[in-house]
């Protein structure tokens, strides 16, 4: 049998994986770029965001302050920054854990902290940590989706085509991939990932979503329990398989009809599907809402041309109103747009000459005519218009908003 470098004794199984990356990274700097440029993708990042690789290096036993206890397991030292990489197989995660290893990246705005982990862990709290990266849409990085930095153009039975090998084969007998979630009936860690996309809104199920949905809440249910210490490890793994298709939605065809799960299949219509009806009012509303907007303007453009500023009217009384005007009641800075024509005749009765001003649907105001005092002037106007009134040297003599008759 022939040997395996990689195959470890004394290191836990985190530092052994942890260390086995900084060699592989930094005897092959192609690789180590690869990964770098991936964790950016990942996070919607420019490829080069973290610059040209230069060196990765194990730390998990090294620290970056006295008094604290707990470091990244890696430093991967860029052209433009540093990323310190936590590492967890499926031993649980501690937030506090990871707060300790982000309190350092406070010191340099070009430090950043990225956790990875061969099982898909939920914790928003994440996002929140200095100098934290995570995937667009998930709060850590899964060893699954980085994978793929570590293919290489090598020759087959090239040195390093054989590293690369023993590298895959050790990650395998050592469980960092291929590994499962206590239950060995649960779905691989992409799929679980990819499941929590599934559109449950106005289509149907296929059988795989069918199947994985049932699968996942059962597996889950089931590992909350035993935490709980309501079921023991012992309890009995998901069996029940209603589509007989659960060993077909365990390939890796399945993983890829899930990332599917997310787009949205729309049906036109259905006449026996309510949420065809409810779609067809939502469709609705807002085109007549939208009509109706559009008809408002149209119709005062059309009023506003007819009679674009009030008019003088003669011998025609409707409603009365007199200078000074009482504006205690006031709020309105200009006329509103209405439908609604009234006549007004305003009285003068300040004791001496006042100008009578329109406030237009701007807010601007427009001499409409000056009333002399103890005389008055009718005016045909509109509901809601706004008039002011000023004396000869400017002085306001109040403001009134024309209401109904």
């Amino acid at each position: 049998m022939k040997p395996n470098i990689f195959e470890y004794g004394r290191y836990t199984a985190e530092d052994f994986f942890s260390r086995s990356l900084a060699y592989i990274a930094t005897t092959f700097p192609s690789i180590g770029q690869n990964l770098i440029q991936r964790i950016a993708v990942s996070a919607g990042k420019p490829p080069m965001f973290f610059g040209s690789f230069e060196s990765c290096t194990f730390v998990g036993h090294t620290v970056l302050k006295p008094h604290f206890t707990s470091k990244p397991d890696l430093k991967i030292t860029c052209s433009k920054r540093t990323i310190y990489f936590e590492n967890k197989l499926e031993t649980p995660m501690s937030f506090d854990q990871l707060l300790r290893q982000a309190d350092p990246m406070c010191l340099n705005p070009k430090w950043n902290l990225i956790f990875v982990s061969n099982i898909q862990h939920q914790n928003a709290a994440l996002r929140s940590l200095p100098g934290y990266l995570h995937p667009r849409d998930a709060d850590h990085y899964l060893w699954v989706d980085l994978m793929p930095a570590f293919e290489s153009n090598f020759k087959k039975k090239s040195l390093g085509a054989n590293i690369l090998e023993d590298f895959r084969t050790a990650l395998k007998a050592n469980g960092m991939i291929g590994r499962t979630i206590k239950d060995a009936k649960a779905l691989p860690p992409e799929s679980q990932r990819s499941l929590r996309n599934t559109r449950t809104d106005l289509d149907k199920f296929s059988p795989t979503e069918i199947t994985a949905l049932i699968a996942h809440g059962y597996s889950c249910a089931r590992k909350t329990l035993i935490e709980a210490h309501l079921l023991t490890e012992g309890a009995p793994p998901f069996s029940w398989d209603p589509l007989r298709n659960w060993q077909i939605v365990k390939s890796h065809n399945a993983t890829r009809q899930l990332r599917q799960s997310c787009i949205r299949r729309w049906r036109l219509w259905s006449s026996r599907d309510w949420a065809s009806y409810a779609i067809l009012g939502l469709v609705l509303a807002p085109l007549v809402y939208m009509g109706y907007l559009a008809y408002l303007p149209f119709k005062a453009t059309q009023i506003i041309r007819e009679v674009s500023v009030p008019r003088l009217v003669e011998n025609i009384k409707v409603k009365e109103a007199t200078i000074p005007f009482d504006s205690r009641n006031v709020f309105q800075a200009m006329s509103l747009t209405s439908f609604d024509r009234i006549n007004v005749t305003f009285r003068n009765a300040a004791g001496q000459s006042a100008e009578l001003y329109w406030i237009d649907l701007n807010g601007s105001a427009k001499l409409i005519t000056t009333i002399r005092s103890g005389d008055s002037a009718t005016v045909e106007t509109f509901v809601g218009h706004l008039w002011s009134a000023k004396t000869r040297n400017g002085e306001s003599l109040g403001t009134y908003v024309v209401e109904g008759a």
